[in-house]
């Protein structure tokens, strides 16, 4: 049996506002696991039905509900060797709290309230479809425009590495849409498109293509916000995140036409000492063994070799097709049976990977220093990090931004925020690694949005 005891002011005041969907993660020293609430408010009752889908518990109705004046206490049938006890602060969007087990502090708890949406309701902002191109690429987009008559402030948004829908979503987070409707309700424009040969953009093959190449996409799509009736055609920036940061400040070096940028997740040191960096923080962090990280990095650096000296690919074919050969055995039943052989998935995942090393993109990147540009850059910064960030580790970028900024730019209006347990996709997380990224409760850590806002609003004009 579950014990949960949710703590809160006043039941007379607050059993209403407990009433709705509650969705978030249940966090101990080594898992995550996802967590609904649904409360009903049939005073003076409260009905509360459960889910914890790791658990194989789907709609479980919570038993010996006690509603006091100081708090609320349920328990759910779960074959668990001890009771957990849950206690929370409660506002009314968020219930935030830690697990106790025999006294024991082993883990804690963050749900967030649903917002309900009925057709009724009418948003704060309005959206158009629209395209623009950057020679025989055709890019399509969505414009998300503050509701009323104005020249708005506006910025673009662009994704990181990969291809990338419009709305970067991934794992079904769609951090541009959120971000995109959030500003227009505060009265910034938005610009977000999906990247070449994705969704509805046509034209250029992405791993061909280079940051400059993106960064060309990125003042086309500039140029067709300075032409709208609706933008202040002085006030605006670009917001990128990951390697669309690097992008950012490349279009942004030296350009007074960029107003402000918002960079989240920037990297400031070359592409080849992200990938490095990158590989043995998330290896560590999914327990990876010393010698493990070794080798895994031993051929990272002779895929560097190799790409940015042209030579040593036939050396490092056989120590790719041996690593996914031996990889085979950890595969799936389904996905073994797919492939027929480890053979046969070596050979499609060496060429794969060949492919991919061998690309403009991937040889661009792995020389490519963010700082050059971000020394050139004039206009105010805003820098986001993530504390778990394991992608663009924080300790590491920060510092050789600001100093590209400080004193190669002597730029002085750069603020940054790190995010407490933020991974690199700005959710809450516990370790940061990529292989929690599905079962995280898909809303931006608390006061990202808002930090994003406030900023933008102090730096930036509407004219009426």
């Amino acid at each position: 049996m579950l014990g949960v005891v949710v703590w809160f002011w006043s039941s007379a005041v607050f059993a209403t506002s407990l009433e709705g969907i509650w969705e978030g993660n249940i966090y101990t020293e080594t898992e995550i696991h996802p967590i609904w609430l649904e409360i009903h408010h049939q005073a003076p009752y409260l009905d509360i039905v459960v889910s914890l889908p790791q658990q194989g518990i789907k709609n479980q109705q919570a038993e010996q509900v006690c509603l006091s004046q100081s708090q609320l206490a349920f328990r759910v049938r779960y074959p668990s060797k001890l009771p957990l006890f849950l206690e929370f602060s409660f506002d009314t969007l968020k219930l935030a709290g830690y697990l106790l087990d025999n006294e024991a502090l082993v883990g804690s708890l963050l749900l967030y309230k649903q917002s309900p949406t009925t057709a009724a309701e009418a948003p704060d902002f309005r959206e158009e479809e629209i395209t623009f191109r950057n020679r025989n690429t055709h890019f399509s987009g969505t414009l998300t425009l503050p509701k009323g008559k104005g020249k708005f402030p506006a910025l673009v948004l662009i994704n990181g590495s990969g291809t990338q829908t419009r709305d970067s979503e991934a794992w079904g987070f769609k951090p541009f849409k959120i971000l995109a409707e959030h500003l227009a309700a505060a009265g910034v424009a938005v610009l977000r498109y999906d990247d070449r040969n994705v969704g509805k953009s046509k034209g250029g093959i992405h791993w061909q293509m280079t940051i400059e190449d993106f960064g060309e996409d990125v003042r086309q799509a500039v140029a067709y916000l300075q032409q709208r009736p609706e933008i202040n055609p002085s006030q605006v920036g670009l917001y990128g995140f990951s390697e669309g940061a690097a992008v950012a400040s490349w279009v942004a070096r030296n350009n007074s036409e960029i107003a402000f940028l918002v960079l989240a997740g920037a990297t400031a040191m070359p592409g080849a000492a992200v990938i490095l960096a990158q590989s043995r923080a998330i290896m560590e962090a999914e327990g990876y063994t010393d010698q493990d990280i070794e080798e895994a990095l031993q051929h990272t650096q002779a895929s560097f070799e190799a790409a940015s000296q042209n030579k040593g690919w036939k050396q490092l074919e056989v120590l790719l097709w041996q690593s996914f050969a031996d990889a085979f055995g950890q595969l799936s039943a389904a996905e073994q049976q797919h492939y027929g052989s480890s053979q046969t998935y070596a050979d499609a995942h060496t060429k794969a990977q060949l492919q991919y090393l061998r690309s403009p993109w991937y040889r661009y990147f792995i020389k490519y220093n963010p700082a050059e540009a971000l020394g050139q850059v004039r206009c105010p910064v805003l820098l986001l990090y993530g504390e778990n960030d394991l992608q663009t580790i924080p300790q590491e970028q920060l510092p050789k931004a600001l100093e590209a900024l400080h004193q190669q730019a002597r730029n002085h209006d750069v603020s940054v925020r790190i995010f407490d347990k933020a991974n690199h996709l700005f959710l809450h997380s516990l370790t940061g690694s990529p292989g929690e990224y599905p079962h995280l409760h898909k809303r931006f850590c608390e006061g990202f949005l808002e930090t994003v806002t406030e900023w933008l609003q102090k730096r930036s004009t509407a004219l009426y």
